[in-house]
């Protein structure tokens, strides 16, 4: 091996070898050897720590609340669609269709958006041999294919389903 050339060596700047010069330092050591003012410093320093940790406290504290409301009105989704004969294996679309569907052990689809994967045509297809349901918020028309459905209100969301065999 070869040593490297020394125009690949960079060389050092004399003043990042420097010290600080001793006038840099005066604010720090002024301040740090007042002991008049520790206490007002601590107390400040305490303070806003509080203040942090409150504010803290109340972002979790309503993170948790809508959280389990969001859980406690998926889980209701669930109990209603197994009541109305919507069980594994099963097709869920519409609204917050993926967690509800995994909740309640469906297979999930959607004709559009991000997670489109399948058609309309699709979806009719599949409810002539296998359940399925569409969640469709309040106020809001059902798709095309699910018009025809029977539906039951559940929680803010309107459940449009067909379950193959049973007439409805």
């Amino acid at each position: 091996l070869r040593p490297p050339r020394r125009s690949a060596l960079r060389p050092l700047r004399r003043s990042a070898l420097r010290p600080l010069r001793r006038s840099a330092l005066r604010p720090l050591r002024r301040s740090a050897l007042r002991p008049a003012r520790r206490p007002i410093v601590v107390v400040l320093v305490c303070a806003g720590l509080a203040v942090h940790v409150a504010t803290q406290l109340h972002v979790v504290t309503r993170a948790v609340g809508s959280a389990g409301a969001l859980q406690r009105a998926r889980s209701r989704a669930v109990t209603e669609l197994h009541r109305r004969g919507v069980r594994p294996p099963c097709l869920l679309t519409g609204h917050e269709a993926i967690p509800v569907a995994f909740a309640a052990g469906c297979a999930s689809a959607a004709t559009a958006g991000p997670n489109a994967n399948t058609t309309a045509s699709g979806i009719t297809r599949t409810a002539r041999r296998m359940p399925v349901a569409a969640l469709v918020p309040a106020g809001s028309a059902p798709p095309a294919y699910a018009r025809g459905w029977a539906s039951a209100a559940v929680g803010s969301d309107l459940l449009y389903y067909v379950v193959p065999g049973t007439g409805s």
